[in-house]
């Protein structure tokens, strides 16, 4: 470690010898994040992205390196550190002032803003959440509140997780009269926003938003589709509705004069940078919140080595670091089920059968982890099946959302993946459109297709998204169990249709773990929406029928409809139920044959 930085080597002994780790390659990846810390720079639009394996370590180190910059070089190392919720904020804060055997630190909430926020200057670390950057970035208010301590301007700029910028808000055209279902809280009618207003600013706000309402109306039809919609802002028209506002606007139904005023920026928003248009609404995010910091920025993420956000955004560059654990004793289990939000809710007895599954591998010496999409937790099924089993077992549920960088299952030993996080696709569209800030033809639908296992996006780019998103989520909360051991030992049960997903999550796992293919007796209701085409098991179904004999894979792959031959070997032949039918069969595959012996 002699090239490091004498304050990360320092920093890093004593947090191995407070947490007695031992492994050489996790240390390695504890000195880089702390000598990066100590030793680089940046501009300040520009953050290096460091993504040392989940369970290194990271956040620690980060307080340990900066406890040891105040106690050493205080004056010139005053940092920022933005955490995702206020009890990570709490317990950086904590340490911190524990290791600095003073109060250096202030963690900064909704309920002490306004008290301590022109006091800042005189903390040499504050730690904020991932929503007061996004607020004071909005309002242009970072260096206004963070840029000194004492006078000095601050060095690093520490953001632990992907802080996401790009906000959706949408609008509907039309209020319906009767809702199918809660407006989110980011979400207005514009013709309920127009009857707000008396009749002189009425007038010149239907003409503001009338390019808006022409075209979503004009996609009206087209609801499963989306379409990317570019606008001609008009800045005097915008001017002047606002004028109108603040003059006579005296507040209705609810909403002040600010909040409208709000909404009125929304809109300008949408206006200037466009929107995607699905489902009758349009949804949109703003652009110029981008990320900034000081002259050393840092963002942490276990998922920075394949989140494919990171590689379309010029101004997050990844420093790769790698993984150390040894998965090498662990079994994964893979179910090839559907178990997106909406495959869970065709089925009729998903909960029940992972139930049977749980009941069957759960011992009494094991402890489980059980990850679920959240809007299950109070599903009738869900509650029958599952929630019963945590009073008999060692088994405990969380969510996605909740879990990233949590350590309560660190001694757990098993997890059940029942569920397959995956964002609506126009939220993918919106971060494409905020990291490569490129235009996207407003004639051309984002066309999304089903491949067999799922829909993916025509677009390269905005599947990459989709794929490793789902994988990262997935990647966190596998790990979340076994954490305190340098060998990953534990046993995890994958449900799981997605192939490319599936691929993702096994490769950042080091070692050859040991992959089990498994199935689960899932039914369907017969009156759901048709799911994407089967192809692994339709071509099953067709080999079954044929004669022993040599047949041209061109000739299989025309007979079961796969469109795609550039995708069909990776796809179907080499899909894991295909893979295991020909090994029982003794059905080979040679250069553009299938032989059936």
């Amino acid at each position: 470690m002699r090239n490091f930085n004498p304050i990360a080597i320092a920093s890093t002994e004593k947090m191995a010898q407070d947490y007695e780790i031992k492994n050489d390659k996790r240390l390695k990846q504890l000195t880089y994040v702390s000598h990066v810390i100590c030793q680089y720079s940046t501009p300040r639009d520009l953050f290096n992205v460091l993504d040392p394996e989940c369970t290194a370590g990271k956040s620690v180190i980060v307080c340990y390196t900066i406890a040891e910059l105040y106690l050493k070089t205080r004056e010139t190392t005053g940092t920022v550190i933005v955490k995702n919720f206020d009890l990570e904020v709490n317990q950086t804060v904590n340490r911190i002032n524990q290791l600095t055997a003073e109060r250096t630190a202030i963690g900064i909430s909704a309920s002490n803003w306004k008290d301590e926020r022109s006091n800042l200057d005189q903390y040499h670390t504050v730690v904020i959440t991932h929503s007061r950057y996004w607020q004071l970035l909005k309002n242009k208010e970072l260096d206004k509140f963070l840029k000194f301590y004492r006078g000095i301007e601050r060095r690093n700029f520490i953001v632990d997780e992907y802080c996401d910028l790009a906000k959706k808000k949408s609008f509907g055209v039309q209020k319906p009269e009767k809702l199918s279902k809660p407006v989110p809280e980011e979400f207005e009618y514009l013709d309920e926003l127009s009857k707000l207003l008396d009749r002189e600013p009425r007038k010149d706000f239907d003409l503001l938003i009338e390019p808006i309402v022409k075209e979503v109306s004009l996609h009206r039809h087209e609801e499963k589709k989306m379409f990317f919609a570019k606008f001609q802002f008009n800045k005097v028209l915008f001017n002047r509705v606002k004028s109108l506002v603040k003059a006579n606007f005296k507040g209705a139904s609810g909403v002040s004069k600010n909040q409208f005023l709000n909404r009125l920026e929304d809109i300008s928003l949408l206006l200037r940078y466009g929107g995607v248009i699905n489902n009758n609404t349009i949804s949109f995010c703003d652009p110029s919140v981008r990320y900034m910091g000081f002259s050393n920025n840092i963002i942490l993420d276990a998922n920075g080595g394949f989140d494919h956000k990171y590689a379309l955004n010029e101004k997050l560059k990844v420093i790769p670091q790698g993984n150390f654990r040894d998965f090498s004793q662990a079994k994964i289990y893979m179910y090839r089920v559907n178990s997106s939000k909406n495959g869970i809710k065709k089925a009729i007895n998903y909960f029940k059968e992972c139930g049977k599954l749980m009941a069957k591998h759960v011992g009494n010496n094991d402890k489980a982890l059980v990850v679920i999409h959240k809007e299950f937790m109070d599903a009738s099924d869900f509650e029958q099946h599952i929630l019963p089993l945590t009073k008999n077992h060692s088994i405990s549920v969380d969510w996605y959302g909740n879990l990233q960088g949590k350590n309560d299952y660190g001694n757990f030993n098993k997890v059940f993946i029942l569920g397959t996080p995956r964002n609506n696709s126009v939220d993918y569209v919106l971060q494409y459109h905020y990291h490569t800030l490129k235009p996207i033809n407003k004639q051309r639908t984002l066309r999304m297709v089903g491949n067999g296992e799922t829909y993916a996006f025509k677009n390269r780019d905005m599947d990459k998204l989709r794929i490793t998103q789902s994988a990262g989520d997935i990647y966190q909360a596998i790990l979340r169990i076994d954490r305190n051991r340098e060998s990953f030992t534990g046993e995890i049960f994958l449900m799981c249709k997605d192939s490319d997903v599936e691929k993702l999550i096994l490769k950042q796992f080091k070692g050859n773990i040991k992959k089990i293919t498994k199935s689960l007796d899932i039914k369907y209701d017969k009156d759901a929406p048709p799911k994407p085409e089967d192809y692994p098991t339709k071509l099953i179904q067709l080999v079954s029928q044929l004669v022993s004999g040599v047949y041209k894979k061109k000739w299989l792959r025309e007979q079961i409809g796969y469109s795609d031959s550039k995708k069909f070997n990776e796809r179907v032949l080499k899909h894991a139920d295909v893979l295991s039918y020909f090994k029982a069969r003794g059905i080979k595959t040679v250069y553009h044959d299938i032989i059936i012996p």
